[in-house]
């Protein structure tokens, strides 16, 4: 079973990306913070990490920079975001999805 991190502040967000993907056989773990999300991706190996931008703590950018230091993942950030053209840059691209590319495919459980 596919393991999946979500990292989202907002519960009702949070609460329906997981039951969604739960139904989809996949297991998931929620993290409300910044902070402890990538305390969360660091301690467990997740298939895929699921991140908002806008998170206290510690933002989303901040979170993907520090996780790319360690080891290579898939991240989907769920946000239509303002900064595409300048992330996509910043953070060096690689496995870094977001809505425009993001499809069933992307996450499928072969």
């Amino acid at each position: 079973m596919k393991k999946i991190l979500i990292i989202e502040d907002d519960s009702s967000i949070a609460e329906l990306e997981r039951d969604y993907l739960e139904i989809n056989d996949f297991e998931c773990e929620i993290a409300a913070r910044g902070t402890t999300g990538l305390e969360k991706a660091l301690a467990e190996n997740f298939d895929l990490i699921i991140i908002d931008i806008m998170l206290p703590g510690m933002d989303g950018f901040e979170v993907i920079t520090e996780l790319r230091k360690t080891n290579a993942r898939n991240i989907f950030v769920g946000e239509k975001y303002r900064y595409r053209e300048n992330s996509r840059t910043w953070l060096g691209c690689g496995r870094l999805y977001d809505e425009t590319v993001f499809t069933e495919r992307t996450c499928r459980k072969s």
